[in-house]
């Protein structure tokens, strides 16, 4: 589906994976694309995509769903970058929460922007704005949630934010965003991940050369072993098998009779 003005006239290139347009953007083409949806006063869905992101779309229909509707979907794996090299060879280099967010608050604080936290723990998230705060002057951080309930209504009706960072991992993020986008106050919503852990300190980065070289999924690997094995060690080959023929998920849709 053609994806609105705001993000075609941030985008150096398009390209597409499984029917999914992803555009080239640095970070402040997407910090300028979220101001502009934020003023525009209606809802925004800015969600991202990885190699587990696309393994998720043929395991999950309202996953794959969610993703083919959002306003805007960026790359946020190295992956998957090189997949989109293939039809765009200057695509921009991969947007990760844990490398843009800093750039973000910054500009947020800059623009006044309101801010809400919502996943991980209590604890976590609530360090998480702390640190953010104290490391951006300025930073409006409204309010904080922990990610184990669903109906943020009341919250976000008072409150208000400008911009709601979820994370509470794939597909759960973006399959909430989906359902309750329509029922609560017209804002920007981006899906995160383990945001908040990478803000809290809560877990470690991976070394720069590491990163640098898209090899941060082996780090991970390392680190959490029995949680990413099958997300990487089973993950990244099927993608690539996937990708080499050319398969497609289902979207879920009924066809016509």
């Amino acid at each position: 589906p053609p994806r609105p003005a705001l993000v075609s006239a941030f985008s150096h290139s398009m390209a597409q994976i499984i029917g999914i347009p992803v555009p080239s953007l640095a970070y402040e083409d997407l910090n300028q694309a979220i101001w502009d949806a934020v003023q525009k006063k209606t809802p925004h869905k800015f969600l991202n995509v990885n190699v587990h992101a696309i393994n998720l779309c043929f395991q999950n229909p309202e996953f794959y769903e969610a993703l083919l509707q959002a306003e805007l979907v960026f790359c946020d794996g190295e992956g998957v970058r090189q997949f989109l090299r293939r039809q765009e060879p200057a695509f921009a280099p991969r947007i990760t929460y844990a490398d843009w967010m800093p750039d973000f608050l910054s500009f947020s604080a800059q623009k006044g922007l309101r801010l809400f936290y919502y996943g991980s723990t209590q604890e976590v998230v609530e360090k998480a704005a702390r640190n953010s705060m104290n490391q951006h002057p300025g930073l409006q951080i409204v309010g904080t949630h922990h990610g184990f309930t669903e109906d943020l209504t009341a919250i976000l009706d008072e409150l208000k934010p400008d911009v709601l960072i979820v994370g509470r991992g794939m597909p759960r993020q973006e399959i909430w965003i989906q359902k309750h986008f329509r029922d609560l106050p017209p804002m920007v919503y981006l899906a995160g991940g383990a945001v908040f852990d990478y803000l809290a300190d809560a877990i470690p980065r991976a070394p720069r050369f590491m990163c640098d070289s898209g090899l941060e999924w082996l780090f991970r690997l390392f680190y959490e072993p029995r949680r990413m094995f099958v997300r990487y060690v089973v993950g990244n080959p099927l993608f690539a098998f996937r990708m080499f023929w050319g398969v497609k998920p289902r979207t879920g849709r009924q066809k016509p009779d």
